[in-house]
């Protein structure tokens, strides 16, 4: 770009050089106008002075004659047309005079002039003398007669004056013409050139414009088009001079732009890990597809892929293999489509399928093709990760937006992890209805928390040999205004996914320690009985956990001893790193901690060693074959002599039978708890069932 810029900088200065290299080609003829008008006027100029030297030299002669002429006839007035001495002497002052300022003023070509006027006065001076000595007096006409040789030679002088200043006169008006002529062709020439020169920069111009000028404003109109987003628009190259290479440049410039624009509207479009179609670009081409089934008559079918168990990879592998688990999903997706379908990857494990002109039978055989490809075992690491995934199918019958197919999708995939994972379930209406449902239950939790419609019941947990009440676990219940008694199992998943579950664990917290503490306050046999309460994963991963905590044991009074947290292995899997640190804390109060449904998640024994585990509970579902004879009891054993090879203390879940609480005692499982020993019940009569137990042993 920078050299682009310099390419038309240096081709708007080319006009800007024409004009001065014009204005210089010009200054000569206006030199050559401005010599002639100068010497037009010094022409003038003499003119004027010969003219001025004429009238010097022509108006003395004539003032002269004019005096001498004039001096003897007044004179003779006086003497009565007679001529005295006394009116010669006067006269001759007089006349003298005139010749001394003469000569003061006279030029060089006068001065001849003047020597021979005054030695005719002179002659006849004294021939008016001589007859003024013969006779006294003179008449006039002897004046006359003896001025007449004077003013002979004074008329013929004047006479050669004249015709020698008008002459000169007539030389000089000829100058003066020719140097007027002289300017107008001047100006003529000057006019002329100027025109000249203009039609030529006019030419010149049209010539640079077309060469120059044209070039850039075809450029500049191309950048203010690519400014405007038509990157594919490209300038005419026609030239192989610097415009030319400029109009290259930035057709190349528009080039890179074009194919950076296309690369940031494929990254806008799809998942840069995978490269499938993203979000944005499904929700367009599911649009696209409606429109033209509606207009087809046919139908389009969407597919909503829930990986299942890839959290667990995530937090026991680590991301980067995840990455890699995401990358073969997809290709084993895009694989198992036609040409015309679109895959695409909508965020963390979830993926979409978008099949068009398709019916609901073959819709569900392309879901059956994707799920049994995604459950064959992936290597990675040197260790097979087998997965699968819950689908989600929903058809476009009575289906106007994309949104509302993809909600359907939803749906219809939420109802496939519901019933096992590892399947897929087509769209029904009676899902949205569910959905709203659920939704609606949603708002009636958060005001729940509010106006503290919420319960908890105490199970029994037993010493198996003595049948003693040891402790309990407290369990939360929804007593709803409406529609009574709700149990976990209806609202805790829901709790879960809206973030809810963790001020309610915090209410369950500090309810199970002031309870406990009451039952202290109660009765001193009581003062013993511990409470085991369940934390979730939000409430582990939750920056305030410790805080929170400390709180509810320092608000109720109650000894940390008495207290058990209760997690699973999923919770504290999230974040190894996080949750041995907040373990850690939780064990710094003097709490105990207890991990549940040991043996259903991943990495178990590597926990048992890392975490600060006090108790191992025992799943119900290791319980349940117990005392059927169908040998069950060994992984059971297993799981006992493990924890007791720790030294955890064991205690079994979900006991219903006295033939399951036999084997146990057998494999030597102290503590345990369910049905048969009790099911939840109020605090008053946990307290009154601890008593009467007491009472019996006495």
């Amino acid at each position: 770009m920078p050299h682009s810029t310099r390419r038309i900088r240096r081709a708007r200065s080319l006009a800007v050089w024409f004009w001065v290299g014009l204005g210089v080609m010009l200054l000569p003829l206006f030199n050559v106008a401005a010599a002639a008008l100068n010497a037009q006027a010094a022409i003038g100029r003499n003119f004027d002075a010969a003219e001025e030297q004429s009238a010097r030299v022509t108006v003395p002669i004539v003032e002269l004659q004019s005096q001498v002429l004039a001096v003897p006839a007044r004179e003779a007035v006086r003497n009565e047309g007679a001529y005295s001495r006394r009116n010669l002497d006067r006269a001759a002052e007089e006349i003298e005079a005139t010749f001394a300022g003469l000569r003061d003023q006279a030029a060089a070509g006068q001065r001849t002039w003047l020597t021979v006027a005054e030695a005719d006065w002179h002659r006849a001076h004294a021939a008016l003398e001589e007859l003024l000595d013969q006779e006294g007096r003179v008449a006039r006409e002897d004046i006359d007669a003896a001025l007449e040789p004077f003013l002979f030679h004074q008329r013929r002088a004047s006479t050669e004056l004249r015709l020698a200043a008008e002459s000169s006169l007539a030389e000089q008006q000829r100058l003066v013409t020719a140097a007027d002529a002289a300017r107008r062709e001047a100006l003529t020439a000057i006019a002329v050139s100027i025109v000249g020169g203009l039609i030529v920069a006019g030419l010149a111009a049209r010539r640079l414009a077309r060469h120059v000028l044209t070039p850039i404003t075809a450029l500049e109109r191309a950048a203010d088009r690519l400014g405007q987003g038509e990157l594919s628009h490209r300038v005419e190259v026609r030239r192989r001079d610097e415009l030319g290479a400029l109009a290259a440049a930035f057709n190349e410039m528009a080039a890179d732009l074009e194919r950076s624009r296309d690369q940031l509207t494929h990254q806008a479009l799809h998942d840069p890990l995978t490269e499938l179609a993203n979000r944005a670009l499904l929700a367009d081409r599911v649009e696209h597809a409606l429109a033209g089934a509606r207009r087809r008559g046919t139908s389009v079918a969407l597919l909503l892929l829930d990986l299942d168990g890839f959290k667990t990879v995530n937090d026991s592998l680590g991301h980067p293999v995840g990455d890699r688990l995401l990358a073969v999903t997809a290709q084993r997706i895009r694989s198992g489509l036609r040409a015309g379908d679109t895959a695409a990857r909508l965020g963390g494990d979830e993926f979409a399928v978008l099949l068009e002109d398709i019916e609901a039978d073959l819709a569900i055989e392309v879901a059956d093709r994707l799920g049994a490809a995604l459950r064959e075992p992936v290597p990675l690491d040197g260790a097979e990760v087998a997965l699968g995934a819950s689908i989600g199918i929903a058809l476009s019958g009575g289906v106007d937006t994309a949104d509302e197919l993809l909600r359907n999708a939803d749906l219809a995939m939420y109802r496939a992890k519901q019933g096992g994972r590892g399947r897929h379930e087509l769209f029904e209406a009676g899902m949205h209805v569910a959905a709203v449902a659920r939704m609606g239950l949603e708002g009636e939790l958060r005001r729940a928390l509010e106006r503290e419609e919420f319960q908890l019941v105490y199970q029994p947990a037993v010493d198996l040999a003595t049948g003693e009440i040891t402790g309990c676990e407290a369990l939360v219940r929804w007593q709803h205004p409406e529609r009574g008694l709700v149990m976990p199992g209806q609202f805790i998943p829901l709790a879960e996914e809206t973030g809810l579950v963790v001020p309610l664990g915090w209410w369950v917290l500090d309810e199970a320690c002031r309870q406990a503490q009451a039952w202290r306050h109660e009765h001193a046999a009581l003062g013993g009985l511990v409470v085991s309460v369940n934390l979730s994963a939000r409430q582990l991963q939750h920056p305030e956990l410790l805080a929170r905590v400390r709180q509810a044991l320092e608000g109720s009074g109650v000894q940390p001893g008495r207290v058990v947290l209760e997690l699973t292995e999923s919770a504290i899997m999230h974040d190894g790193a996080v949750a041995q640190r907040r373990l850690e804390g939780l064990k710094s109060f003097g709490l105990r901690l207890a991990l549940d449904d040991f043996g259903t998640g991943y990495s178990s024994l590597s926990h048992l060693q890392r975490f600060p585990i006090d108790i191992l509970k025992l799943d119900k579902s290791f319980v349940d074959p117990l005392g059927t004879g169908a040998g069950g009891d060994v992984l059971a054993a297993a799981i006992v002599g493990l924890s007791d090879a720790l030294g955890l203390r064991t205690v079994a879940e979900g006991i219903e039978r006295a033939e399951q609480a036999a084997v146990l005692v057998e494999l030597g499982c102290r503590f345990g708890q369910g049905y048969h020993f009790g099911r939840p019940m109020g605090p008053d009569q946990l307290a009154a069932r601890v008593l009467e137990g007491l009472r019996s042993t006495v």
